[in-house]
């Protein structure tokens, strides 16, 4: 199998997936729509922990196009339809262009291994 151009990793485990901490979303819907956009270029996969737990409910999107320093995209707080929606458009588009407005505010730096 090739390297799909971008990989999606939902976080749901403890605190991301959690309905005690997020009452008002469903997580599973939320991973179905999310894994309903993979394909040959777009990998989607659900991790147990992105050790981001204070950001909840977090996903990072990575584009192995781009050099490694500008090919992650972090985005917490992940817990709308319309974040959801915004993200599964923008990764089923390939992830190059900027950022839709509802994920521009959720979008935050990370310093250390993904």
């Amino acid at each position: 199998m090739s390297r799909p151009d971008v990989t999606v990793t939902v976080c749901r485990d403890c605190c991301c997936g959690s309905g005690s901490k997020h009452p008002g979303t469903d997580h599973d819907e939320q991973r179905e729509r999310l894994l309903a956009c993979a394909s040959d270029t777009v990998r989607v996969r659900v991790s147990d922990c992105l050790d981001e737990c204070s950001r909840s409910n977090v996903v990072h999107v990575r584009d192995h196009r781009r050099p490694r320093r500008e090919a992650d995209t972090w985005l917490a707080r992940v817990l709308g339809p319309r974040e959801t929606e915004a993200l599964v458009g923008w990764v089923s588009d390939g992830a190059s262009a900027p950022l839709p407005p509802a994920l521009r505010a959720r979008s935050f730096g990370r310093r250390g291994p993904a």
